[in-house]
C-alpha cells in the first residue's frame, strides 16, 4: 500500500504559489487508495496527458508489490515503447530487470542490467551484485568472479560480494591503489593497512611493487593520524641495505608531515638523485626545495631551487616552483629579485589559473619599488575583469574603490508571467511523487527560456543543481569606480536558501549573512545531502564528534549525525561554531581558515608567520586545501554582502 506522509508534503508545497494546485495535491494525497488499477489520482489529474504516463509507471510498481508481474511487465514494456521521456523509459528498463531477477529469467535480468550500467542509470553498486548473482545463477562463473572483483576494489564495503580476503586475488598495482583509495574515502584505514600487508606478504609482487604498497599503508597511517608507526615503517624502509627510490621520497614525505622541514627537504634530494626516471628527479628537485620554504628557510629554499633549474625546466613543476622563489624573495623583501620571478611567471604561464595571483603581486612588487604608476596600471586591468575573484577584490582594495551595489531585490529566481501554468504544476506534482530526474527533463526539454527554466528547478527546491549550472543564465556583474551592478539572474550564482534560519543564527550569533551564506556555498554547493570523504556533513559540512558537542550546548537531545543533514540543526551549529572561531581570532580570513583546518593549526601558523601582510599571510598558509578555501570564501562573502545593497568591499 502506497502511504503518503501528509505533514511532511504539506512542508513541501510551502512553494507552491496557485493555491488551486496545492488544494489539489492534498486532495490527490489523501484520496490515494490501494486498488485493482493501482493508485487512483483525481480525475482532474488524470485527465493531464503528460502526467498519464508516469501514473501508469506508479499502477506498474503497484503491480509488482501485489506480484502481478504480467501487468507490471506490459505497463513498463509500453512506457519504454511510447514514452518520450528518457528518464522514464530507464526508469521502466531498471523495473524490468528487478521483475526479471524475481521470475527467475536471469538471461533477461543480465541484459536489461548491461544496458543500464552502459547508460550510468540506477544505483552501480546494486546492479552489479544483481548482475553477479544473475551470472552466477546461468554458469557464467567466470564473468560473475569478475564482477565480483569490481565490487571488491570499487564498494569495499560492499558485504555481498564473496571475496573477503584480498588474498584470494592477485590485483595489479593500479587495482590494489584503486581500492586502497576507496577505502580510505570510506575512513577504513585499518581495512586498508590490513589489505596492504596481506599483500605485502605473498610473493607475487618484486620489490619495486612492495615499495609502492609500503608507500600506500604509510598514508592510511599518516592520515589515521598514526604518525609514530608511519615513521618508524618508512625509516626501517628508507635505512635498509635495499632501499629503493620509493621508499626514499616514502620517508621524505612523513617527515614532512611531520613538521620535520629540513630532514624532509634532505631525502626528496637523495630521492632525485637515486631515480632514473626524469620526472621523479624533477618532483624530487622540487619538493626538496619546498620543504626548504616551508621551514621559513627562504633564501636556502631559493639556492635549492637554483640547484635544480635544469631539472625543473619544462617540467610539471617549473611553473609552481617560479612561484615559490617569487614569494619566498617577497617575503624576504628582496623585490628586485621577486620581480624578476614575477616577469617569467607573467611572460610564460599567461593562460595559467593563477595568472591573477602573478598579477596582483608583480603589482604588490612594484609598489615596494616605489613604481606606483606602473602597479596602478596592473591594478586597474586586475578590477576591470567582470569575475570577482580574490584577488580583483585586493586591488579594489589597494586603489580604494569603495562602489556601492544596487540591491537585487529578489531573494531568488522568479519565473517570468509567461511560464506555463501547466508546466509549473506538472513539475511540482512530479517532484513530490518522485520523479525528480522526470521533472528535471520536463523543465529542460520545454521550450522556457535558460532564466525561466533555472527559476522552475530553484522554486522546487533543486538550489544545488541551478548553483550547478548558473553560468548558463549569463549572470553580469558590472564593475565600475562608482557603482556596482548586477543582474537578477546573479541570484542563481549566489542564492539565499533556507533565509529564515540562516536570519535567526545570524542575528543570535552577531554573525554577518553573507559569511554564513559564503561558507554554505563553500563547503557543500547548497547540497544538504552532501558527505565528504572525511565524513563531514549537511550544508556547512559539520564533522558529527564536533557537531555533538556544539549540539549538547544548544540542548539538542538525543544527537546523531544524520540529523546535520537536517538545514535547521546544520546552520545552527555551523553559526555556532564559527561564532566560537570569530572570538579566538580577530580577523576574518583567520577564523575561516580555521573553521577549516582547525584553531590549532591557525595558532602554529600565527607563531610560525603572523607578522606577514594579511594578504602574504594568505598565501604562505601550508595547506593548500585551507589556503584554496580562504580565497574562495572571501570574495563570496563580499558578494553576498554587496548584494543586500552595501558596499563592495573584502573582509580580510
Amino acid at each position: 500500500m502506497i502511504i503518503f506522509n501528509k505533514k511532511l508534503y504539506i512542508n513541501k508545497f510551502n512553494k507552491i504559489r496557485s493555491l488551486s494546485l496545492f488544494l489539489l495535491i492534498i486532495l490527490s494525497f489523501n484520496s490515494c487508495i490501494k486498488a485493482k488499477t493501482g493508485t487512483n489520482l483525481p480525475t482532474r489529474v488524470l485527465k493531464n496527458a503528460e502526467l498519464k504516463p508516469y501514473l501508469r509507471f506508479l499502477d506498474a510498481k503497484d503491480y509488482v508489490q501485489q506480484k502481478n508481474y504480467e501487468q507490471a511487465k506490459n505497463l513498463a514494456l509500453s512506457l519504454i515503447n511510447t514514452s518520450n521521456s528518457l528518464a522514464l523509459s530507464l526508469r521502466s528498463k531498471y523495473l524490468l530487470a528487478d521483475i526479471a531477477l524475481a521470475e527467475q529469467d536471469y538471461w533477461r535480468a543480465i541484459t536489461l542490467q548491461e544496458e543500464l550500467l552502459k547508460k550510468g542509470y540506477g544505483d552501480k553498486e546494486i546492479l552489479l551484485i544483481n548482475m553477479a548473482l544473475s551470472l552466477e545463477k546461468v554458469g557464467q562463473i567466470s564473468k560473475s568472479n569478475d564482477i565480483y572483483k569490481t565490487l571488491f576494489i570499487e564498494f569495499p564495503n560492499n558485504k555481498q560480494s564473496k571475496i573477503k580476503d584480498i588474498a584470494q586475488l592477485n590485483l595489479s598495482i593500479k587495482e590494489q591503489e584503486k581500492r586502497f583509495n576507496n577505502l580510505i574515502a570510506k575512513l577504513k584505514f585499518d581495512q586498508a593497512i590490513n589489505d596492504i600487508n596481506l599483500s605485502l606478504n605473498k610473493n607475487n609482487y618484486n620489490q619495486e611493487e612492495k615499495s609502492i604498497l609500503s608507500s600506500f599503508k604509510n598514508k592510511a597511517l599518516i592520515i589515521d593520524n598514526k604518525f609514530v608507526s608511519a615513521f618508524n615503517l618508512a625509516k626501517k624502509r628508507a635505512l635498509s641495505t635495499k632501499v629503493l627510490p620509493k621508499d626514499l621520497e616514502t620517508y621524505a614525505f612523513t617527515l614532512g608531515k611531520l613538521g620535520r622541514s629540513i630532514e624532509a627537504s634532505d631525502y626528496y634530494l637523495q630521492f632525485a638523485k637515486a631515480s632514473s626516471n626524469k620526472k621523479d628527479q624533477a618532483k624530487g628537485c622540487f619538493f626538496s626545495g619546498f620543504l626548504l620554504y616551508e621551514a621559513s628557510l627562504y633564501s636556502l629554499s631559493q639556492l635549492r631551487f637554483a640547484h635544480c633549474s635544469e631539472l625543473l625546466s619544462n617540467s610539471e613543476y617549473e611553473e609552481d616552483s617560479l612561484w615559490y622563489q617569487g614569494l619566498s624573495a617577497i617575503i624576504s623583501e628582496d623585490f628586485l629579485l621577486a620581480n624578476e620571478y614575477l616577469d617569467l611567471l607573467n611572460k610564460k604561464y599567461l593562460k595559467s589559473p593563477e595568472k591573477e595571483k602573478y598579477l596582483y603581486f608583480k603589482a604588490f612588487v612594484l609598489v615596494k619599488l616605489h613604481k606606483q604608476d606602473e602597479a596602478k596600471t596592473i591594478f586597474s586591468k586586475l578590477v576591470k575583469q567582470t569575475n570577482l575573484s580574490y584577488y580583483t577584490l585586493l586591488a579594489r582594495k589597494y586603489l580604494k574603490i569603495n562602489s556601492n551595489m544596487d540591491k537585487v531585490a529578489s531573494p531568488q529566481l522568479t519565473p517570468s508571467a509567461t511560464t506555463q501554468e501547466t508546466l509549473k504544476n506538472n513539475v511540482v506534482l512530479l517532484y513530490n511523487l518522485g520523479f525528480k530526474e522526470e521533472a528535471k527533463e520536463l523543465i529542460n526539454k520545454s521550450s522556457l527560456t535558460t532564466n525561466d527554466k533555472m527559476a522552475l528547478l530553484q522554486e522546487v527546491g533543486e538550489m544545488n543543481y541551478v548553483w550547478q549550472r548558473s553560468n548558463l543564465l549569463n549572470a553580469k556583474i558590472t564593475l565600475d569606480d562608482k557603482k556596482v551592478v548586477a543582474s537578477n539572474s546573479i541570484r542563481a550564482q549566489y542564492p539565499l536558501p533556507h533565509e529564515n534560519i540562516v536570519n535567526n543564527v545570524s542575528k543570535k550569533y552577531s554573525l554577518s549573512k553573507s559569511l554564513i551564506y559564503a561558507i554554505m556555498q563553500t563547503e557543500s554547493g547548497f547540497l544538504s545531502s552532501a558527505t565528504s570523504y572525511r565524513g563531514a556533513m549537511g550544508l556547512m559540512q559539520m564533522m558529527p564528534h564536533v557537531a555533538k558537542d556544539l549540539a549538547h550546548k544548544l540542548n539538542i537531545k538525543e544527537f546523531t549525525a544524520e540529523l546535520l543533514h537536517q538545514p535547521k540543526i546544520n546552520i545552527k551549529l555551523g553559526g555556532m561554531m564559527i561564532a566560537n572561531l570569530k572570538k579566538k581570532f580577530a580577523k576574518t580570513h583567520l577564523f575561516i581558515a580555521a573553521y577549516n583546518a582547525g584553531p590549532h593549526q591557525v595558532r602554529k601558523w600565527l607563531n610560525d608567520f603572523g607578522n606577514l601582510a594579511d594578504e602574504l599571510f594568505v598565501e604562505r598558509i601550508p595547506f593548500k586545501q585551507t589556503r584554496e578555501y580562504v580565497k574562495k570564501v572571501l570574495p563570496s562573502e563580499s558578494l553576498y554582502y554587496a548584494l543586500q545593497g552595501n558596499n563592495l568591499r573584502l573582509a580580510l
